[in-house]
Formats: C-alpha cells, sequence, structure tokens
C-alpha cells in the first residue's frame, strides 16, 4: 500500500465491494481508524457489529469466528448470515473496542470473498408453515389438512434421504436412521 493507513484502509474496503458489488460502500471511522464495521450496538463488554458483506456468506463468516476464537480478552461470539451481524462478548481490561474492529478487518482481508452468495435455506420455514398449517387444519379448516400432509411430506424428505446414505452408503447406524420413525 502507500503508507497512509486510513487511504489503506479505505482501499481495503472498497477491494471487499469490488468482491461483491451489490452493497452499497459504507465506511465508518473510529477515532483514528476506518472500517466498513458499522457499530450496531454497545454495552460494557458487549458490542455487536455490522458488516452487509458478510450476508449469506458462511466462508466469511468462518474467518470471522476463527479469529475471535484465538483472541485473547473474547468470551464469547455469535456470527449470523442473515444479518450480517457479530456479537461479541469480551473483557474490556484486556481487548478495546478498536481492536476488535482491527480484528475483524483482517479477518475479511485476509479470507477470500466468493462471488456467490450461500444458498438460503428453507427448511425452517417450511417445517413451521406445516406446523401451523396442521394446527389450523385440526382446529378450524380441515381442508388444509392435506396440504398440511404434502409439506410434511416434502420437509421430511432429506431426513429420509439421510437415512439411506447411512444404512446403504456407510453401512452404520446414526440419529438419522432414528429420526424418521419417532
Amino acid at each position: 500500500m502507500n503508507g497512509h493507513p486510513i487511504k489503506d484502509r479505505i482501499a481495503v474496503i472498497l477491494g471487499h465491494h469490488l468482491a461483491c458489488p451489490e452493497q452499497p460502500v459504507r465506511i465508518f471511522r473510529y477515532g483514528k481508524s476506518v472500517s466498513g464495521w458499522e457499530i450496531r450496538h454497545e454495552l460494557e463488554g458487549r458490542i455487536r457489529f455490522r458488516n452487509p458483506i458478510l450476508y449469506r456468506k458462511k466462508d466469511l463468516c468462518h474467518a470471522v469466528e476463527a479469529e475471535l476464537m484465538n483472541t485473547l480478552g473474547v468470551d464469547r461470539y455469535d456470527v449470523n448470515p442473515l444479518t450480517c451481524s457479530v456479537l461479541v462478548h469480551f473483557q474490556p481490561k484486556k481487548i478495546k473496542r478498536h481492536q476488535l474492529i482491527d480484528l475483524l478487518d483482517m479477518a475479511l482481508t485476509k479470507t477470500e470473498h466468493p462471488e456467490i452468495r450461500d444458498k438460503y435455506d428453507t427448511d425452517f420455514p417450511i417445517c413451521t408453515t406445516t406446523l401451523a398449517l396442521a394446527t389450523a387444519a385440526r382446529a378450524a379448516l380441515p381442508v388444509l389438512g392435506p396440504l398440511s400432509t404434502i409439506l410434511f411430506v416434502y420437509s421430511s424428505i432429506p431426513s429420509y434421504r439421510g437415512a439411506q446414505d447411512l444404512l446403504c452408503k456407510e453401512k452404520r447406524l446414526g440419529v438419522d436412521i432414528l429420526t424418521p420413525w419417532s
């Protein structure tokens, strides 16, 4: 880089933007430092960061987790690719806010940014819809019974496939074998 810390940091943030051009570029200034991480909420020993570049990119989230896992003073953390947030519980006497920001920036700098997002997981919404339809069919609208049955069968197909793979391909017992029968 050219030796100017703020310009260097902005160049890194813009490089992240080139890897994810659909996200707007947002730069935040914290003291003498600039970053692509926004502080959404802060309490003593607890801070929530947000960066849109994490949206449905588990590889970047794993890189952030790996960086936080090895940091002295970080007690626990939660990285969520759907909300683009990182919640960090830390010991303020051992690590400061600006150090956490530098750490998060370093994690993104060291990691290759995937061009495509991870596939959206529809299992949970389908299962909750099935439950709501089954309840409504049982309580007031019996017409919804066949629809809830179809959604239930559709949502249990992955469990049956997992059980079949365990038995036929891996030739061992596992949780997927017990799940469909319970």
